[in-house]
């Protein structure tokens, strides 16, 4: 058995719109809500008919890769639940039973455990089962709302729908019309051979298909209306907005909600992020990119938040946004922490976060590390690095690595008595560089008690390059 879900009027009941509102097409109504349906507009009404009959009414152009999207994302929760998941156009999806049999018994186990999940997206979706796939979309798109495991009970119910109901071309219900066949329980009736001298072999292929005498679940090849669900590697959702904003400030609401999805997907999925792209739609404009990183990847909403919220602070928007969508493409496995449950922290945030924090504030160019590298001139030591990308030394190369102080200056001029404590050390340039250094280095203490690293010149100039904490 297949247990079919047609979620009607998706891509409006998406936006939880409370005034009439409808989506259209080429001037056409294709979408909805009640409160609309209430004032007299329906499904293929003309634009121009449908703002005669409500001067309040919200127009929205029809986006089907959009309702793909959404349609994706039920699927994403409902494979929490189960296994099998067949995705049917833009805005039904289509339930392998007998692969759960084990977990849920009877169809209506699956169904309730289902509706949780459907509940968190709409409020209105139609549903049906049947023996095959095609004739559980039927059920389903007819408003049956039929949940049994009997075929007969559900063969008998497809029979009684009118032809109509069928997901064929426009011309082969003319065709059927034109032969006196009102319901799909007398075009079943007839023999295939007649069927065949009068009909290609796609409504052939369909009807065989309806009644589920394949044997085997098996799609069909042509085209991509009927394709298994598959977990997708990344997150990319996409909240449309019902109106227009022109303030940065005004988006936290949005990205909050988006946030909160991308935690719920971390979550389930054993993962964490180190970036979140995300892209602001306009109507003329190009897309303008809003990136957030953190300094260690993470996958809790709080600290996400923190960084959104400091980062939106610098964002100047190019135009209104009409749309505003989160992407993630980049994951790493959320490895457990252990950490001192008698631990006393002093601190409101975590070394990584604070980091986190003030390169959202302050940007790339002003927050960086200092490490060391094999380079022996000290000019070339230190080297920058963002913090987005931590440096690690090995244990061998600190055990060699000789006496430096911690903090090294540009060499400036000897002007106080020191006395010296360590030296000479001799560091010289190779052939093939270009500034050419030959200098000896000593460790000496000043009047002050600081331990200064200076060194002398091939010009008996004497000059103080770092002192050690």
């Amino acid at each position: 058995m297949f247990l079919a879900v047609h979620f009607c009027d998706l891509q409006l009941q998406c936006r939880a719109l409370t005034e009439p509102a409808i989506l259209v097409c080429k001037d056409k109504v294709v979408q909805s809500n009640p409160p609309a349906q209430q004032a007299g507009i329906k499904p293929g009404m003309g634009l121009a008919s449908a703002a005669a009959l409500c001067n309040t009414l919200a127009v929205f152009a029809y986006d089907e890769q959009l309702e793909r999207q959404l349609l994706q994302q039920i699927a994403q929760h409902c494979y929490q639940r189960t296994g099998d998941i067949i995705l049917c156009g833009s805005d039904c999806l289509i339930f392998a039973t007998h692969s759960m049999r084990v977990l849920y018994p009877d169809i209506e186990q699956l169904f309730e455990a289902l509706q949780g999940v459907f509940r968190q997206w709409l409020q209105h979706y139609r549903y049906g089962c049947a023996p095959s796939i095609e004739a559980a979309e039927v059920l389903a798109r007819a408003g049956t709302e039929m949940i049994t495991d009997s075929p007969a009970t559900a063969q008998h119910r497809l029979e009684q729908l009118p032809v109509s109901a069928m997901r064929i071309s426009s011309q082969y219900h003319h065709q059927l019309a034109r032969l006196g066949l009102g319901t799909i329980g007398q075009l079943l009736a007839l023999p295939k051979a007649e069927l065949r001298q009068r009909f290609p072999y796609e409504l052939l292929d369909y009807i065989t298909r309806l009644q589920g005498q394949l044997g085997h679940v098996r799609l069909p090849k042509k085209g991509r209306y009927y394709r298994f669900y598959q977990p997708s590697q990344y997150f990319q959702r996409l909240q449309e907005l019902n109106f227009e904003i022109d303030e940065s400030a005004r988006l936290l609401p949005v990205m909050t909600t988006l946030c909160e999805h991308l935690c719920a997907y971390l979550r389930q999925m054993q993962l964490h992020t180190q970036k979140l792209q995300f892209s602001f739609y306009f109507r003329e404009l190009p897309t303008q990119l809003f990136a957030v990183h953190s300094v260690a990847p993470q996958g809790q909403l709080v600290p996400w938040l923190t960084l959104v919220q400091v980062k939106l602070e610098t964002l100047s928007l190019d135009a209104p946004v009409i749309a505003v969508q989160l992407t993630c493409e980049q994951f790493s496995d959320a490895l457990g922490e252990s950490q001192n449950l008698f631990d006393k922290r002093q601190q409101g945030l975590a070394k990584q976060q604070l980091l986190g924090v003030l390169h959202a504030r302050l940007g790339a160019q002003h927050c960086y590390h200092l490490h060391c590298t094999n380079a022996h001139i000290p000019e070339y030591t230190q080297v920058k690095e963002s913090p987005l990308h931590s440096y690690s030394t090995s244990s061998s190369s600190k055990k060699t690595a000789p006496l430096r102080p911690n903090f090294l200056l540009e060499p400036q001029v000897l002007s106080e008595q020191v006395c010296l404590l360590r030296g000479p050390e001799r560091i010289q340039s190779h052939w093939w560089q270009q500034q050419l250094i030959e200098r000896d280095y000593y460790i000496g203490e000043n009047a002050q008690g600081q331990l200064c690293w200076l060194f002398k010149d091939k010009h008996q100039g004497w000059f103080v390059q770092g002192y050690f904490a």
